[in-house]
């Protein structure tokens, strides 16, 4: 087992996204093309600021949003957890309808939205445990502060799993004071250097739990998903504590 047959257990589940509206949906289809997804349109003689989509997983309606959310997916806002309304209702919306959905990204604010998103929910209920992996020193830097205030500032119990290669209190000690209070989980295992991982356990309610697994295939190129499915949230968790505990 790997955390990469986690990425293969989604790669046969395709949505079908519909856009209403007065125009093809070009920007749609070119936005969705490294998406496991399939873009319909329907004719509706409306005012372009009036598109929709919907979106169905086989026959199963999963619900439907403006389209003019959709450029949330492409420059979302990204704040800090704590800051909530610095993170669009819209990009919240766009997360449940294309959640167990396969995505190849070169958008690292993508990936870092939704993770802002799932660590303020891990913020915002202040129990439970967070996990995140950090490929590199360079990707948790510039997340210092936030690491130490999740840990430090509530009751969530806070895991960062890391490289063997690096050990941040001995590779840079002004971190130590910042991240009191976070669980270091320290591997010599190759797939810690190219995932981009967040899960919360949801603090005992099960509808609160979300995971974030995707893997870097080339520099700054991402394949993954994003999921609320308490199940496989609960599998890659277990997975993190029998692997790097």
């Amino acid at each position: 087992m790997s955390l990469a047959e986690f990425v293969d257990q989604v790669a046969d589940r395709r949505k079908r996204i519909t856009v209403y509206g007065p125009e093809p949906p070009e920007d749609v289809a070119d936005l969705f093309e490294t998406w496991n997804v399939t873009v319909d349109y329907e004719h509706l003689p409306t005012a372009p600021e009036d598109a929709f989509i919907t979106v169905h997983e086989g026959e199963e309606f999963l619900g439907g949003v403006s389209a003019a959310a959709l450029a949330t997916l492409t420059t979302p806002t990204v704040g800090e957890p704590w800051g909530e309304s610095d993170r669009e209702e819209s990009y919240r919306e766009l997360l449940e309808l294309l959640d167990d959905t396969l995505f190849f990204s070169q958008n690292r604010r993508q990936l870092l939205a939704t993770s802002r998103e799932f660590e303020e929910r891990a913020w915002r209920r202040g129990t439970g445990a967070l996990h995140a992996t950090f490929q590199s020193e360079d990707a948790f830097g510039p997340q210092v502060s936030v690491y130490g205030r999740l840990a430090g500032q509530s009751d969530l119990g806070v895991h960062v799993y890391a490289p063997e290669a690096w050990r941040p209190v001995e590779a840079a000690p002004e971190w130590a004071p910042s991240t009191d209070g976070v669980h270091w989980h320290h591997a010599d295992a190759e797939e810690l250097h190219r995932t981009w991982l967040v899960a919360y356990d949801g603090g005992e309610d099960p509808e609160q739990k979300c995971a974030l697994v995707a893997f870097e295939e080339r520099e700054d190129e991402y394949e993954g998903f994003w999921t609320y499915d308490p199940m496989l949230v609960d599998d890659i968790i277990d997975y993190l504590w029998r692997n790097y505990r």
